[in-house]
Formats: C-alpha cells, structure tokens, sequence
C-alpha cells in the first residue's frame, strides 16, 4: 500500500506566498478593467446629456438654458437648473450620475434655503457627477448678492461660440473650492474618476476623453459647505486648449472658446468669456480675448 505524503510547513508557506503575489499582481489589473468599462458607460452619460441639450438649442432658437434660475411654479419660488430644461430630452435622471461617482455632488443641499423645482422630495434631479460650462451655460437670477445681471440675464446663442468642437459643454467635475476656505474661490473642478482620466462632451454633440493628473496633497471643498472632499485634479491633455503649460495649471474646463493669438501677452492660452454678461469685467465683447488684458 502506497503511503500518501502531505505538503510540508515550507511547502504550503510558498503557495501562500505565490497566491499573495499573483493576488497582488491582478487585483490592480482587475480594477483598472473595471474602470475602463465604467469610463466607457460615463462617456455614454455625457453623450446623451450633450445631445440632450443640442435638442434643447433647436426648440429655443439655439440659445443654451441658464445653469440656474429662481422661478415660481404655484407652491412658492425654486431653483430651475439645466438638469430640469434639458430632462424632457433625457427622460432619465440616471445619466446625471457618473458610475465612479454617482453624487459627486449635493445638487439639492448646495443651494439651500432654495429648493430646487418643484421641492426637494419631488425634483428629479438630486445630485450630480457632473459639470457644466458656466461660461456658455450661464447663471440666471438668483437671490444672490451679485444677481441679478444688469438689466437681467441673458442667455448665450450658438453663433457667440467660435469653436465649437473645442469648447465643452459638460464634464466629470464637482463646484467648489480648492484653497478650503469657505468657498472663497467657487470653481469648477475636473474629476479624473477613469484611472485619471474624465469624461468630456463638447458643443458640436461630440464626446471624449481629457487626460488629468492627480495632485499630490490638494483636495476640493465641495459645494456644500461641509467637511466633504473630492480630489483635486489638473487637466494634462495633449493637444487640448486645457493642456497645462509650465506653471499656469487647468483645474477645470469651463469657457475656452478660442486661444489669445500671437502678441498676445497670453498668447496661445485658451481664452475664458462669457459672451454676453455684462458684468464679467471683460471688454470689447464678444471678442475681448484678441485684446490685450
């Protein structure tokens, strides 16, 4: 009768040993697959919510809606944000959220004692993953210090945007404030959820995209005025008016509809505007970016 020989204490000590080390060696593989696929799915949300607002642009004679204005619809006055115009394109809240971050931020906390429309039990919209371009997407009246607008809020037309496939209209981000000083510096913050990369659409309905670059320590005060963080990323995408060179870093991609031309003491940096506002403290619109600052 053949004896059966067990494993030795050494023996079972390198099998553990190789499984710890193939564990250690996939699980990070795994994990980037699973973000490229999310990555995919997020790129898909932004596409639609694009689309969405190009089928907006045409019904109101391709003028882009306000990121948020105070309305009254019968139970007393709420905030009307995008989300809202543009979900009779969408019909599904869901797009709103990024896979990687589904409420990156509080939509609904952010802008209290305000609900948004019609209350905050009944809105669709609650939160967001996602970021618009102020700069094209502008605010409307609000009971803020600075609003109304001058002679009221205008909204910016289609033809004001001289680029179109660079300028964006939606990306992964969060609002808030880098420095965590109480929202001192309100900004628009790219999130690179995707293995450092975020999801971009841009005006012309296309949608990408923008490769970013952790920062090392820094961290974003989110909108709502708690203690809630968000990492803080700068845009480094090759060939993109956000691209960061030497020390003039891009956290965000709002506005960029051109670059300063040459001579420029600015010249080939995108050129952030509002076209149409008034009091942005921009000159000789909407062409202030070809003159000097």
């Amino acid at each position: 009768m053949m004896k059966r020989r067990g494993f030795t204490l050494i023996e079972l000590l390198v099998v553990i040993a190789i499984i710890a080390i193939l564990a250690a060696i996939l699980f990070p593989v795994f994990a980037q697959a699973r973000e490229k696929a999310r990555q995919t799915f997020c790129v898909n949300n932004v596409k639609q919510i694009t689309l969405g607002m190009l089928q907006y642009l045409q019904d109101y004679d391709e003028a882009f809606p306000f990121s948020i204005y105070m309305t009254n619809q019968g139970s007393g006055f709420c905030a009307f944000t995008v989300y809202h115009a543009i979900y009779p394109y969408l019909k599904n809240a869901d797009l709103s959220g990024c896979p990687s971050d589904r409420q990156a931020w509080d939509v609904t906390t952010a802008f209290l004692p305000l609900q948004l429309c019609p209350n905050n039990q009944q809105t669709v919209f609650r939160t967001t993953a996602y970021i618009a371009n102020w700069e094209i997407v502008e605010r409307g009246s609000m009971p803020l210090p600075d609003f109304p607008w001058p002679g009221g809020p205008t909204p910016v037309r289609l033809a004001t945007i001289e680029d179109v496939v660079r300028t964006t209209t939606i990306y992964d981000g969060v609002l808030g404030d880098h420095n965590i000083s109480n929202n001192a510096g309100l900004s628009s913050y790219t999130q690179g959820r995707h293995n450092e990369v975020a999801s971009v659409g841009y005006v012309d309905g296309h949608a990408g995209n923008a490769k970013t670059r952790l920062v090392q320590g820094g961290q974003v005060r989110v909108r709502e005025q708690t203690n809630k963080l968000k990492p803080l990323y700068r845009v480094e995408q090759p060939n993109s008016p956000f691209f960061t060179r030497g020390n003039y870093f891009y956290y965000g991609m709002s506005g960029v509809v051109s670059q300063f031309p040459q001579g420029h003491p600015r010249a080939g940096q995108p050129c952030h505007y509002a076209p149409v506002q008034p009091n942005q403290g921009y000159t000789n619109q909407p062409n202030h970016c070809r003159h000097p600052n």
